[in-house]
């Protein structure tokens, strides 16, 4: 796994575009080998707004995919995908191309109209507590024994901790009163001090699919 691989961002409308950038136009994602040869590949792509507060960046959409080296610009294996705006699946969800035999008739017990497994989304948490492109890379190296270089762990877990702080805090606005009262509960003292009205709950963004 090449923890250096270029990254850019480009402007498309209101949005910034995160992505790996390409070897070539036919062959997307970053290598990833295993005992040395190169066997998936990564593709990342995180599309950025303003947050409401107008402070930061915060993810509109983000989609993280697992492809075999071969056959080139295959479906991928699995991707991690987050949709702020997305009606109908989760916000937060686990999408897989593998065919399973179980699950085709699973859906077919179902009677789904459509019965691709990909078209299945497993929810992840919602907006605040999804998984994290370090979770992406932990799972590549522990489940499908992607090379890694020494202290590979202690690296994704303080990276981790930095984006569950920013969902933290992001949770914490969307209901700070109820923040507030498990602080007070652990000893803490907190009150409201501004002149304007106390915030309310978001509730969308903790009740969302």
């Amino acid at each position: 796994m090449d923890l250096d691989w270029p990254f850019h961002a480009q402007y498309r409308g209101s949005h910034i575009v995160i992505s790996e950038k390409p070897l070539s136009r036919s062959q997307r994602g970053i290598p990833f080998t295993v005992n040395g040869t190169v066997t998936f590949r990564a593709a990342v792509q995180i599309h950025c707004v303003w947050n409401s507060e107008k402070d930061f960046l915060a993810a509109r959409k983000s989609t993280y995919s697992l492809l075999r080296e071969q056959p080139a610009n295959g479906e991928p294996i699995f991707r991690l995908e987050y949709q702020r705006d997305k009606v109908g699946p989760p916000a937060a969800h686990f999408q897989t191309h593998l065919e399973d035999r179980e699950l085709r008739q699973a859906i077919l017990d179902a009677q789904r109209t459509r019965t691709e497994p990909w078209r299945l989304h497993f929810p992840l948490g919602g907006h605040r507590f999804r998984a994290s492109y370090e979770d992406f890379l932990h799972m590549a190296i522990r489940e499908f024994h992607v090379d890694s270089a020494p202290g590979w762990e202690q690296v994704l877990r303080k990276q981790r901790f930095t984006f569950r702080g920013h969902q933290l805090a992001a949770a914490v606005r969307d209901n700070p009163r109820r923040a507030a009262k498990e602080l007070r509960r652990l000893g803490y003292a907190v009150n409201w001090t501004h002149e304007d009205e106390e915030p309310t709950c978001r509730w969308d963004r903790l009740t969302d699919y």
